[in-house]
């Protein structure tokens, strides 16, 4: 994507949050998945789902300005995309408790601490916390055991241990 138009995507998105409220988005709603921003796919993902299997795409974006401090004024936009699938193995391949789940993130953008030289500890945006580069977040088998009160994981995952979720955008608060 352009670097020059990208900050008109918060903008564009911004625009369409109005229609979501809309009764043409309520009555669009019936036929989709409810929490879903891309619908059912005309059933295909209610079928991968009874089947077990469940993919997500997210996206996060985080615009900030600096009106004072540092070395000078500065804007800086970032972003993340992160696509995810779960396969629940129970439904799969009839293996109780068990599931496997991956997780790749992408996050670009320029870093506002940088660009207005503000000399932090820590990074503003928030999105920079794991590093400014695609990666596999997570990648791990899950066993759930006597009735679901001990759970063990094996492969590759972040911290889901953690009891504030990182939504704020200064990496100091997460």
């Amino acid at each position: 994507m352009d670097t020059r138009t990208k900050p008109l995507l918060p903008t564009a998105l911004g625009a369409t949050l109005p229609w979501t409220n809309s009764p043409a988005a309520k009555e669009a709603t019936v036929v989709r998945f409810d929490d879903r921003m891309t619908g059912d796919w005309g059933g295909a993902r209610t079928q991968l789902s009874q089947r077990g299997l469940d993919m997500s795409l997210a996206y996060i974006n985080e615009w900030l300005h600096n009106t004072s401090g540092g070395a000078r004024d500065a804007t800086a936009y970032a972003d993340q995309f992160a696509l995810a699938i779960s396969a629940d193995l129970d439904t799969i391949l009839d293996w109780r408790g068990a599931s496997f789940h991956v997780l790749i993130t992408n996050r670009n953008g320029p870093q506002l601490d940088a660009k207005a030289g503000l000399g932090t500890l820590l990074e503003t945006h928030e999105i920079y916390g794991r590093g400014h580069y695609t990666r596999l977040t997570r990648f791990y088998l899950q066993q759930a055991l006597f009735d679901d009160r001990l759970v063990l994981k094996l492969g590759r995952s972040d911290v889901d241990f953690f009891p504030l979720s990182c939504e704020f955008i200064n990496i100091s608060f997460c």
